[in-house]
């Protein structure tokens, strides 16, 4: 029998053969990249048989299936050099074993082809095309459960605990590449309708997931994004995407497969250049995310004009809270209650999304997100009860009798909010006055 002595010695010579934090954490950061490249080769194959910048694109599909290889050997047999824990445990193993699986025909098909996709006459052949684009998806999924895994992995281990948020900025840096990828192969015409529903799920999955990054979910594990650094680099995430994104929407709203690949064809060249722009700003987003980087100075290349427009939605969202609270009270005391009603919702709309204007910035709009880490947290305040206000609002518009309590809850809500407007606002006039931006 094992002494309890010697169990305890028995432990401490396993933690301390276990890897180190930054190891897990490269390990975990390269199985994330191998489910970007993933669709990362999918899409230069696309470009190649499109005739897109042909010999670039195929140097650079030549490179991505070495780094793929490369980190794929590591995993599996560990590598030192590359910081890349070997990590033998059935689940993993298993992960491992399905990525070589899917791998092997995947690359075989990409080299073999390479070269002769695009036919002599500028015609592509199209059934490897399409078998190239079957071919990759087990590779995606495969790719993406050995990340999980490893995620499961590394906490177990206690030396490194993977966020959800780390997670979720390998998936979206994944996604860019799959919308390129999927706008390509509709381009082309491979399995249209199809590719179609996919490419309309990726859009809709990527929005969601970048709101998620924004605007957190607390009780899933997303935290708030207070930083102000993270947050300037996500509104450039959010101004390239909304200069792409009436492009993708051009291609989801034609009819028919013959109209979609023609609408595809319109926008792809402009798409993907747009595209590689979208995926450099959330790789450097994902940098300043996971690095807790805050040391820009934003405020100092703000012009005149973007305070100005700034401070406008600052005043204009004080005015709005102003007025949902005032229609709460008409609603109250009866006075034009259904018009005041009807008022609170719109009001309430408007509120909301001037918000997240200030907040994330709104570039079409000519709003530029917080430019100080103070004003980024008196939005954010101000956020936080406004959620709660929103709630309490909603109930009034619904409610037929409105209790005495409720209002006050909405009198209390709307006095914080107000607190930091007013703070922010004054916030905002030192900062125009330092800097000397003339009135």
């Amino acid at each position: 029998m094992i002494s309890f002595s010697m169990r305890k010695w028995m432990v401490l010579v396993v933690l301390l053969i276990l890897p180190a934090d930054a190891d897990w954490r490269n390990t975990v950061n390269k199985a994330g990249e191998q489910m970007i490249l993933s669709e990362k080769m999918t899409k230069e194959f696309c470009l190649i048989a499109a005739g897109k910048n042909v010999e670039a694109n195929k140097q650079l599909l030549l490179a991505t299936i070495d780094t793929f290889q490369n980190i794929l050997n590591a995993m599996l047999d560990g590598d030192e050099s590359q910081g890349i824990v070997e990590c033998n445990t059935p689940d993993v193993l298993g992960a491992l074993n399905d990525i070589v699986a899917a791998w092997t025909p995947y690359k075989a098909v990409l080299l073999e082809n390479l070269n002769t996709i695009r036919r002599a006459d500028g015609s592509t052949d199209m059934e490897v095309l399409q078998e190239v684009s079957q071919r990759a998806l087990p590779v995606h999924d495969a790719s993406a459960l050995l990340l999980s895994r490893l995620m499961i992995q590394a906490n177990a281990a206690l030396k490194y605990m993977p966020s959800v948020i780390e997670d979720l900025l390998f998936r979206q840096r994944t996604i860019i590449q799959r919308l390129a990828k999927g706008l390509l192969l509709l381009s082309q015409g491979v399995d249209v309708l199809k590719n179609a529903d996919e490419f309309g799920d990726t859009i809709i999955l990527f929005e969601t997931s970048l709101r998620g990054i924004l605007r957190g979910v607390p009780f899933a594990g997303l935290p708030v994004m207070t930083q102000l650094c993270p947050m300037i680099q996500m509104a450039q995430v959010t101004r390239f995407y909304q200069d792409v994104r009436p492009l993708l929407s051009a291609t989801l709203s034609a009819d028919g497969e013959k109209a979609i690949q023609a609408a595809a064809l319109m926008v792809v060249d402009e798409s993907v250049t747009l595209m590689e722009i979208l995926f450099n700003a959330m790789m450097d987003a994902a940098r300043l995310i996971m690095e807790n980087e805050n040391n820009c100075r934003p405020w100092e290349s703000m012009t005149g004009n973007d305070w100005f427009r700034f401070m406008e939605a600052l005043v204009r969202e004080r005015l709005l809270i102003q007025r949902i609270t005032q229609e709460v009270m008409q609603v109250a005391v009866q006075v034009n209650a259904k018009a005041a009603q009807v008022e609170i919702i719109v009001h309430k709309a408007q509120a909301d999304e001037n918000f997240r204007n200030m907040i994330e910035g709104n570039w079409i709009k000519g709003i530029p997100p917080a430019g100080t880490q103070r004003m980024l947290k008196h939005l954010q305040d101000s956020w936080i009860v406004w959620q709660s206000m929103d709630m309490e609002v909603t109930e009034v518009v619904q409610l037929d009798e409105v209790s005495e309590v409720l209002i006050a809850r909405v009198f209390r809500s709307s006095r914080d909010i107000l607190f930091e407007m007013d703070s922010g606002v004054a916030h905002g006039l030192e900062m125009v006055t330092a800097l000397g931006i003339p009135g």
